[in-house]
C-alpha cells in the first residue's frame, strides 16, 4: 500500500530532478508558477504537496506531463548524467545481501568485457 507521505516525497524528488534538468533554480521555479520559493522547497523534501492547478504549473513550468512528476526514480530516456545514473544505482544496491552484491559486481565484470 502506498503511503501519502511516499507519494509527496516521490513527487518532490521529482520535481527537483527535472527542476535540475532545466537547470533552473528554486526561484526561478517558483516565479514561473507563482509560489514562494520556500514552498518549493518544501514541496521538494516532501513536506508538502500541491494543488491540481499547481501540479499543472509545475508540469508545464518543466516541460514533463504531470504523471511524469509521480514516477520512481529510474532510467527513462537515457539524458541523466553519469553522476546520476551512478547514483541510482547505488541507491539501488543499498539494501542487497553481500551474497546478490557479489552477483552484481560478476556480472558488471563480465559487461564490462564485452
Amino acid at each position: 500500500m502506498v503511503k501519502t507521505n511516499d507519494i509527496k516525497k516521490i513527487f518532490g524528488n521529482r520535481v527537483k530532478h527535472f527542476r535540475n534538468k532545466c537547470n533552473m533554480t528554486q526561484l526561478q521555479l517558483a516565479e514561473k508558477v507563482s509560489l514562494d520559493t520556500s514552498f518549493i522547497g518544501k514541496i521538494e523534501i516532501g513536506a508538502t504537496f500541491v494543488s491540481i492547478e499547481n501540479l499543472c504549473n509545475i508540469s508545464n513550468a518543466l516541460n514533463v506531463k504531470p504523471y511524469e512528476l509521480f514516477m520512481t526514480e529510474e532510467i527513462e530516456d537515457g539524458s541523466q548524467s553519469k553522476n546520476e545514473i551512478v547514483e541510482l544505482i547505488n541507491k539501488s544496491l543499498k539494501n542487497c545481501s553481500k551474497d546478490k552484491l557479489l552477483c552484481i559486481y560478476d556480472v558488471i565484470k563480465s559487461i564490462k568485457k564485452l
